[in-house]
């Protein structure tokens, strides 16, 4: 009901997979739950995910007879990526000679669209774009084409940057509505967040009105009813009374007063569920650190060439 990705359409339901199809963090929740045992909330890069194991079944290698059919569409795809390639390729090499979208198109059966001027994010969001092939587009000079196909959707795309213009700012016209609607916020969280300073003072005298228990959160901040606040998470972890706190919190949909219900321990059984994906994560992250103050020391003692400086020089909306 919540699922925000494709497996929604098939109630969740991901098929049978092997552990290295997955994402570690992923697969190593899933392949430690027995069949019937739900995962807690597991966290990959692609987001949050609940796993309900239904089966298991040991690995093994399967016939020919009983792959021949999947093999005969495997190789049907890679035969026509190959030819595919040879397109773009072509198509490439007739643009590079002064060859028009239209005249290429039509010779080789292919589409021929134009857009609007996008941004780099609507340029993302339109056309489903990784963020490096953004970047890639956003560096082409006006009236050129980049060098390589950029992968779209299940295809292949050549791109010409017909025109070019630098960042501008939306007339007041455009954007008065939405500005006003900004400020209204802000007015009200405002006023919210002063009449809740107030508010608080009172409690040690009486007990406040519609006062509510959350249900258990962890210190990432991630708060049933409250959304995600880890200001308001780090200050509860610390509390060592049940005193309510002085300074409240601005939270998803208004201003929250906040005090100490209870701590509860972690299971130790989730724990154990999820430790090895917490350690591969910590990992990830100081693997991510070495890499990068090593490429720092390679950048500060290296002697940089400019291949391309025209991909220094631009900085264009599409």
């Amino acid at each position: 009901e919540f699922s925000q990705d494709g497996a929604s359409e098939d109630g969740g339901d991901l098929g049978w997979f092997a552990k290295n199809q997955m994402v570690p963090a992923f697969a190593d929740a899933a392949f430690s739950l027995g069949i019937g045992e739900l995962s807690i909330p597991v966290r990959t890069n692609f987001g949050y995910h609940l796993i309900l194991i239904e089966d298991k079944k040991e690995a093994r290698t399967r016939s020919f007879e009983e792959v021949q059919t999947e093999l005969r569409k495997i190789l049907a795809v890679e035969k026509m990526n190959a030819s595919l390639e040879d397109i773009v390729d072509a198509s490439l090499l007739e643009f590079a000679n002064d060859k028009s979208f239209a005249e290429v198109a039509s010779r080789y059966q292919l589409k021929a669209e134009k857009t609007e001027l996008l941004d780099a994010n609507a340029l993302a969001a339109s056309l489903g774009l990784r963020l490096s092939d953004v970047e890639i587009l956003m560096s082409v000079k006006k009236g050129t084409f980049w060098d390589s196909p950029i992968p779209l959707g299940t295809g292949l795309a050549v791109v010409r940057v017909a025109d070019a213009q630098p960042v501008m700012t939306q007339p007041l016209a455009e954007v008065k509505n939405a500005i006003k609607d900004i400020i209204a916020v802000e007015k009200a969280e405002t006023v919210a967040f002063e009449n809740a300073e107030k508010a608080v003072a009172t409690f040690s005298d009486k007990t406040p009105r519609n006062m509510k228990t959350s249900a258990f959160f962890a210190r990432n901040g991630e708060i049933e009813g409250l959304g995600t606040n880890i200001f308001l998470a780090k200050d509860i972890f610390a509390s060592d009374d049940k005193n309510w706190k002085t300074t409240p919190f601005v939270v998803e949909n208004g201003v929250a007063v906040v005090r100490l219900a209870k701590i509860e321990a972690a299971n130790k059984a989730d724990f154990d569920a999820t430790k090895q994906a917490i350690i591969d994560n910590i990992a990830s992250k100081k693997s991510a650190i070495m890499y990068k103050m090593y490429t720092d020391m390679l950048y500060a003692s290296a002697k940089i060439v400019k291949l391309r400086p025209e991909i220094f020089e631009v900085n264009i909306s599409q």
